[in-house]
């Protein structure tokens, strides 16, 4: 009951945070991938000379505002972000030849940096199938990523092997930690890690991918909060 009680009132004071920014409209967006399809996006902008981050989202149609917490905390803290929403989730569902999963990661990070200034930090985040996107994106395009959110998804071990040979990039790994083998893969990936910042978030039950967000809203805030802090300019 008490543990209850202080999840209840930690978001309730993040609330008030969010609530400052909920008038403000979340700009739908669409890129052309490689391929010529469109793909569509939810994007929360902080401003001209804000951060960046690039969510992929779990692979289910209910699920394309799961990250939708965090994003509006960032954007409360002058993160800017784009959240993909994947193909056929979005009333487009024209088939397409192939895996286009990275061509589509790729599209939306081309997407998201452009509005980024180069002399500030971007990073990615995944969600259960949304973690291989985001670790993929960050092995394919590692020089402008200061760091990585990969919140219950499996890895491939390229994934790992690059988190080892880039100690410059900070890694969030988390599940809730009924969720197995989830909370194994997280430590897998903390494991590989030399910055300093990297940690594990293992939130109590069993809720997969965001859905933890809904049981424990903190988790939210937690993953706001690392972030904002890994993104924010040097010397602030």
């Amino acid at each position: 009951m008490r543990v209850r009680w202080l999840l209840w009132l930690i978001s309730g004071s993040l609330s008030v945070g969010v609530a400052s920014v909920a008038a403000e409209p979340v700009e739908r967006v669409s890129m052309t991938t490689s391929s010529g399809a469109r793909l569509a996006a939810d994007y929360r902008d902080a401003g001209p000379n804000a951060p960046g981050v690039l969510f992929f989202p779990m692979c289910r149609a209910d699920a394309m505002e799961g990250w939708a917490p965090v994003a509006e905390r960032l954007r409360t803290a002058g993160v800017s972000s784009l959240i993909v929403r994947y193909r056929g989730y979005d009333g487009d569902a024209a088939p397409v030849a192939g895996d286009q999963r990275e061509p589509d990661a790729d599209a939306a990070l081309a997407f998201l940096l452009a509005r980024v200034p180069a002399d500030r930090r971007a990073a990615v985040a995944g969600s259960s199938c949304g973690v291989s996107l985001a670790l993929g994106a960050a092995v394919r395009h590692p020089a402008r990523l200061e760091a990585i959110v990969a919140f219950t998804g499996p890895h491939a071990a390229s994934h790992v092997a690059h988190i080892r040979a880039t100690p410059g990039l900070a890694v969030l790994s988390g599940a809730s930690a009924d969720d197995h083998p989830a909370p194994d893969w997280a430590r897998e990936l903390r494991a590989a890690s030399a910055h300093p910042a990297s940690r594990v978030l293992l939130p109590p039950g069993k809720a997969h991918g965001t859905d933890a967000f809904r049981d424990a809203p903190a988790v939210a805030g937690e993953i706001a909060s690392w972030l904002a802090e890994r993104l924010r300019p040097a010397g602030r």
